[in-house]
């Protein structure tokens, strides 16, 4: 454990999960509250998080890297990054990771992040779908689609960003549509 937060993740999911629906249920002080990914050639897939909270992590509420067909809907997030770690998010979502929705969440409502982005897009990835989504607060911003090489849309629409918040657009390769979104 380092400064009270014990390694490893409340929840892993990994190798071929299929069809895992988790929902109604709170996570609090791991590293990583839930980590989603592929230590062989067999990915995580049809992932779904409902109506969940996530508070208090050390890095990351949630990680996923190499999965397909995740959702993350009607949860909240707060007091992510308690290490105070500079690479992390809220939600990441990275390597080869397709068809993941974010939508019905909401993000630090009480204006207590230390997260570096609520939620961060990075390195091939595909049909990423943020919408009808509440960002509050963040250090550099609500959410970041970073350097990644995936061939299909990905989509930012109908979010509310607090005053001062931000999306960020760097070095996409696929089509990033950003639609009706509301800054408070």
């Amino acid at each position: 454990a380092v400064a009270g937060i014990p390694s490893g993740a409340t929840i892993t999911i990994e190798n071929g999960a299929t069809n895992v629906v988790v929902k109604n249920s709170s996570f609090a002080g791991y590293y990583y509250n839930a980590r989603i990914s592929s230590t062989t050639h067999l990915v995580p897939k049809n992932v779904s998080f409902k109506n969940c909270t996530f508070t208090d992590s050390g890095i990351r509420h949630i990680l996923c890297q190499s999965a397909s067909n995740l959702s993350v809907q009607n949860c909240s997030f707060e007091k992510c990054n308690q290490l105070n770690n500079a690479s992390c998010n809220e939600v990441s979502i990275l390597t080869k990771t397709q068809n993941f929705i974010v939508s019905g969440n909401s993000f630090n409502q009480n204006a207590d992040s230390l997260s570096k982005y609520c939620v961060n897009v990075s390195s091939s990835v595909d049909g990423i779908v943020i919408s009808n989504n509440e960002f509050y607060d963040a250090v550099d911003g609500a959410i970041f689609f970073d350097d990644f090489g995936g061939s299909f849309d990905n989509v930012v629409a109908t979010n509310y960003f607090a005053s001062g918040i931000s999306t960020r657009v760097s070095s996409t390769h696929s089509s990033t549509t950003i639609a009706g979104n509301t800054v408070g």
